[in-house]
């Protein structure tokens, strides 16, 4: 009988159990939703984001962090994952809200014709004391529709201000830096407060590594190779999962060593990406602090650019990359003022990978002394 394995990273988390971490960012949220603010969800590519807004509106994580429920039957959430409406219009976009008002019982005309008609039905639920979170997951990916109009965003805005409306919106920058200049002088962009996603608290990171007993053994390794960024630390325990339940007779040491090299193959593309969306300011701060360079003054926007984008952390007053993986992939990888494609610089250096792999394991020999 095949065992599941529950170290998943392919897709986002649906169920709060699977879940860890994020305590001070969900209290955070929370007293800003019960102010009537609107929230600007920033972090970068497979930090997490969509998966804490699938949780957040669960009562089994409000439980579980503050002992209470923040929100009943009459705060209504709703969902879209902006990816799926990047040619949608307006009126098309505010029926697919109005759909998933009436799926929750209020009986409603849910075919809007106008922004008026969906005026009618906030007002509405204003007057019977409901509250609506509207969730926008992706938002890049329709910040450059032609259909949002500057009329569009102010819309929006005019529904936060005259009803009980608060919207929550993910994005991997702020929504004015995604969004086209001919919108951006809406209002509509002032409205929000900003909520960082950024790596796991060590606990956090500890806490889904041990996910399954079996892979206690291995927490010191796996913070070493995939820090403590949650889709990273996924990727790798489903090897080591994988190969301690079909390869049990293997030495750790073995297990460990196939299990980088399969987490490499997977993590490599996501390493390109971070690398290729880097300035070349902060590639050169990153470079001197996988050196261990000394870090001046004048690189303080830098840093704080790459932390928001998990990709340092701050140990004991001392800047570090968040991962031995990554160092070594910024230790191998050329440095070029000008922007460097990695995938011609891959197929110059076939044994990148091999390298990077090498360099793993090397550190976590030195872990074992």
């Amino acid at each position: 009988m095949i065992k599941e394995n529950p170290y998943q990273a392919s897709r986002p988390i649906n169920d709060s159990k699977d879940f860890f971490g994020r305590k001070r960012e969900f209290r955070f949220l929370y007293q800003m939703l019960m102010s009537n603010e609107s929230v600007n969800i920033i972090g970068p590519r497979r930090i997490g984001k969509t998966s804490f807004l699938n949780v957040l509106p669960g009562n089994d994580i409000q439980q579980n962090f503050f002992g209470e429920s923040i929100f009943n039957e009459k705060d209504i959430f709703l969902f879209l994952d902006m990816q799926s409406q990047k040619s949608t219009t307006p009126t098309e976009l505010l029926t697919r809200l109005a759909e998933q008002i009436h799926a929750t019982g209020i009986d409603i005309n849910h075919e809007m014709q106008s922004y008026y008609d969906f005026g009618r039905v906030l007002e509405r639920l204003t007057h019977e004391g409901i509250r609506i979170f509207i969730l926008l997951d992706e938002f890049d990916s329709v910040a450059q529709n032609d259909h949002f109009d500057i009329e569009f965003y102010d819309m929006l805005r005019h529904y936060q201000q005259r009803y009980r409306v608060s919207y929550i919106v993910a994005s991997t920058k702020g929504v004015k830096e995604v969004s086209k200049s001919t919108v951006t002088s809406s209002e509509f962009f002032g409205i929000f407060r900003v909520l960082h996603l950024e790596l796991l608290q060590e606990e956090d990171a500890s806490d889904l590594i041990c996910k399954d007993d079996l892979l206690s053994q291995h927490m010191n390794f796996v913070k070493l190779i995939a820090g403590y960024h949650p889709f990273f630390i996924s990727q790798l325990c489903f090897y080591l999962f994988h190969f301690h339940l079909y390869e049990a007779d293997t030495p750790i040491e073995k297990i460990r060593e196939m299990s980088i090299y399969h987490f490499l193959e997977e993590a490599f593309d996501h390493f390109s990406y971070y690398w290729e969306h880097l300035s070349t300011e902060e590639r050169a701060v990153l470079k001197k602090i996988s050196k261990s360079k000394k870090i001046d003054q004048d690189d303080a926007p830098e840093l704080t650019a790459l932390k928001q984008k998990a990709l340092i952390i701050e140990r004991n007053g001392r800047h570090m990359v968040f991962s031995s993986a990554f160092d070594g992939f910024v230790e191998e990888i050329k440095f070029s003022e000008k922007k460097e494609e990695i995938s011609q610089f891959l197929a110059k250096n076939t044994k990148t990978l091999v390298s990077i792999a090498k360099y793993c394991i090397d550190k976590a020999i030195e872990l074992k002394k």
